[in-house]
């Protein structure tokens, strides 16, 4: 095991185009294959973006997917490590598959819709009081975001759905959906603009009465609210309303 330096990662600043979670994630995982051995520690995360030239939100997101699906690990807030089952992991097709920046956006929506509005029935069952509490902290920023704030309103909504998938104790499931949102937050980019206020209201009122679903533990609000902003999503991404 060792202590890696940041010489030791070589690493490259990316251009602004590629400052994406996915990207970053892509690019921590060509290291790791080519310099780290398992149990190596990685160096922080601020000297990680530093050195990527990201953010330290972003660099955090990156780490936590290769978090979620075995590549890395952290105890206790300390600096990350590889694991030493990393090697493994490379086979899993469903965690490289959602990597791909090749798939596309209609292939995200619908694997993402096809599991997310039944994942509401497990969240109900396990998500514990301080996960509902970060949810509606999360739908209250939502909802006092207007026109021009859309990138605020989107990192809401994608904290939102993660914490929702946390709420499962899937690890699977938390795994596919911090890559799916990843990815959706990539092709979301090109909306910046065009949301309307009403829009964002729209969307911040649908967050709201799924977390009040689940609030209540009730199964058939949570699933209708979610099945609400499904049909959202397919709207205003694919611009296909059912």
């Amino acid at each position: 095991m060792a202590v890696l330096t940041l010489r030791d990662l070589e690493l490259v600043t990316l251009p602004p185009k590629k400052q994406l979670p996915d990207v970053v994630a892509e690019s921590l995982v060509r290291i790791i294959q080519e310099r780290c051995e398992g149990g190596d520690q990685l160096p922080s995360e601020a000297e990680l973006a530093a050195h990527l030239g990201v953010s330290k939100g972003l660099l955090r997101e990156a780490l936590r997917a290769l978090e979620v699906i075995g590549i890395v690990e952290k105890q206790n807030g300390t600096r990350a490590y590889v694991t030493t089952r990393w090697h493994e992991l490379f086979s899993k097709p469903i965690s490289w598959g959602l990597l791909d920046r090749g798939k596309t956006l209609a292939e995200v929506v619908e694997a993402r819709i096809l599991i997310e509005t039944p994942m509401v029935d497990l969240a109900i069952e396990k998500i514990t009081e301080d996960e509902l509490s970060e949810m509606e902290a999360h739908v209250c920023t939502m909802e006092g975001i207007r026109i021009r704030e859309e990138e605020r309103f989107m990192e809401a909504d994608l904290q939102f759905h993660l914490v929702l998938a946390a709420g499962t104790k899937n690890g699977v499931l938390a795994g596919f959906m911090t890559i799916a949102k990843s990815i959706l937050r990539r092709d979301q980019l090109h909306l910046l603009g065009i949301h309307t206020t009403e829009q964002l209201q729209i969307t911040a009122r649908v967050h709201r009465e799924i977390f009040e679903g689940l609030r209540s533990r009730n199964h058939e609000s949570a699933r209708a609210a979610m099945q609400r902003h499904n049909e959202l999503l397919r709207f205003y991404l694919l611009k296909t309303p059912e």
